[in-house]
C-alpha cells in the first residue's frame, strides 16, 4: 500500500518528451544518461552512430524525462528510491543500453554520506534490471562537469571532428558551481587536477577545466539577496530596506565573493594569459536573461559592458513600481540588476576578460546539454 501511495504522489511529477520511435535503439547504438541534481533529475536517451575511429557520431536525444523533486530530498530507503526510477525509466526505450547515473554540483555540497547512499540504493534499483545496465552511479567532480559540457559545446558546433577552426571556450554557469573550460597549449604550472587529455574523432586534446562549487548563480544570490545596490530603486529587500541599484557597486560588491573567497582571478587569469581563448560561449541559466527580448541582443552575444550598462539603465537606476507596472509578466526581472553585474564580476573581475570581450550564447530552442559529453567521452567502444 505504501509503495502504491508513492508511486501515486511521484506520478504528477514527471514529464516525458519523446523524440522518436524506440526502435532507434535497434538500428543504432543508445545510452543513457541521468542528471540528478538535488531539485531533480533528468533522464535522456541518446542515439548515436560511430565513426572509423570507434568516435560517437550523429548524436541525437530521442528520448528525454523530467523529474521532480530530486533524489536527495526524498526517504533514502529502498521503497521510496525504487518507485522513483521505475517512474523515471517508465516508457523509456526498452533496448540493452548503458547508463550513466550522474550526481552534479546541488549533490557536491552536501555530505558524501549522503549521496553515497543514494548512489548505492540506484545501484541496487539497477541490479534488477535487465535493459538498463549501470555502467556508473556517482557524483562527478567539477571539473569533469565542466569537461562534459565543454565537449557538448564543440560537438554541437561541428569544431570536434576539424582542424580548420579553432575550438571554443566555454563558461558554464550552474546554479551551485561555474566552471571555466578551454583548451591549453602551454601547460606549464597548471595543476594535474585541472587538465585532461582526451582523443576524439582521430585528434588529441588537452583541455584545462575548473570548478568553483558554491559561486554558481543561486548559491551566489541567497548572499546577495539584501544588497540594496543590487535591485532596482526602492524594491523591498527581506529586510524592509529599499534597493537603490547602481550595477557597478554591485559589481564590487559580488567581486569580494569572487576574489576574496574563491580566489578565480588568482586561480584563472595567468592560465588564460598563456592560452588565449579567440571565441567564448557562455552557458547555464543566465542565458534566460541573454535571451530575453527586454536586453535585445543581436546574433546571440555580448560583451560584459554591455550587459551591464544595459542593465544599470533599465533596471538598476529604474525604480521598482515602474518596472513593475510596465513589464508584469517578466517574473526574473527583480534579478536583472544583480545577475548582469554578477556576469560581469565573474568574467571581467574573475577570469580577467576584457570589458569589451564578445561572449557569445545560444539561442533557447539550440541550447546544449552537458550530457552529450558523457556521450562522447564514454561511448567510444
Amino acid at each position: 500500500m505504501i509503495r502504491l501511495l508513492v508511486l501515486f504522489f511521484f506520478t504528477a511529477l514527471f514529464h516525458t518528451i519523446t523524440y522518436a520511435g524506440k526502435q532507434e535503439c535497434v538500428q543504432r547504438h543508445c545510452v543513457a544518461v541521468i542528471d540528478a541534481g538535488s531539485t531533480g533529475s533528468r533522464l535522456h536517451v541518446y542515439a548515436y552512430d560511430l565513426d572509423s575511429t570507434h568516435t560517437p557520431i550523429h548524436i541525437d536525444e530521442i528520448w528525454n524525462r523530467k523529474a521532480l523533486p530530486g533524489l536527495s530530498t526524498i526517504e533514502h530507503e529502498h521503497g521510496s528510491i525504487s518507485a522513483y526510477m521505475e517512474k523515471l525509466f517508465t516508457d523509456a526505450p526498452t533496448a540493452i543500453m548503458p547508463v550513466y547515473f550522474y550526481s552534479t554540483a546541488g549533490m557536491r555540497l552536501l555530505p558524501k554520506t549522503h549521496h553515497k547512499n543514494i548512489n548505492q540504493l540506484v545501484a541496487d534499483w539497477f541490479d534488477k534490471q535487465y535493459y538498463w545496465r549501470l555502467s556508473s552511479a556517482r557524483t562527478i567532480t567539477g571539473s569533469e562537469e565542466g569537461l562534459f559540457a565543454w565537449l557538448a559545446t564543440n560537438y554541437q558546433l561541428n569544431l570536434l571532428n576539424q582542424t580548420e577552426k579553432p575550438l571554443v571556450g566555454v563558461m558554464d554557469i550552474g546554479g551551485a558551481s561555474v566552471q571555466i573550460i578551454f583548451p591549453l597549449i602551454n601547460e606549464e604550472g597548471i595543476n594535474s587536477n585541472d587538465k585532461e587529455t582526451i582523443d576524439l574523432y582521430g585528434h588529441q586534446y588537452t583541455i584545462f577545466s575548473h570548478s568553483f562549487l558554491g559561486l554558481g548563480q543561486n548559491e551566489m544570490g541567497h548572499q546577495y539577496y539584501d544588497v540594496d545596490d543590487c535591485y532596482s530603486n526602492n524594491y523591498d529587500l527581506p529586510s524592509g530596506t529599499p534597493g537603490k541599484g547602481n550595477a557597478d557597486s554591485c559589481v564590487a560588491e559580488i567581486s569580494t565573493l569572487v576574489n576574496g573567497v574563491h580566489y578565480v582571478k588568482r586561480k584563472i587569469k595567468g592560465v588564460l594569459s598563456h592560452n588565449p581563448v579567440e571565441t567564448w560561449y557562455l552557458l547555464g541559466g543566465v542565458t534566460n536573461l541573454l535571451n530575453d527580448k527586454f536586453f535585445a541582443f543581436s546574433n546571440a552575444e555580448f560583451t560584459p559592458q554591455e550587459l551591464k550598462s544595459l542593465a544599470d539603465k533599465q533596471v538598476c537606476t529604474e525604480d521598482w513600481s515602474t518596472l513593475e507596472a510596465k513589464y508584469p509578466d517578466n517574473f526574473m526581472l527583480f534579478n536583472y540588476c544583480m545577475l548582469p553585474s554578477y556576469v560581469y564580476a565573474l568574467t571581467v573581475n574573475g577570469y580577467g576578460l576584457q570589458p569589451n570581450q564578445t561572449i557569445k550564447f545560444l539561442p533557447l530552442n539550440k541550447n546544449v546539454d552537458w550530457t552529450i559529453g558523457v556521450v562522447l567521452q564514454h561511448q567510444k567502444t
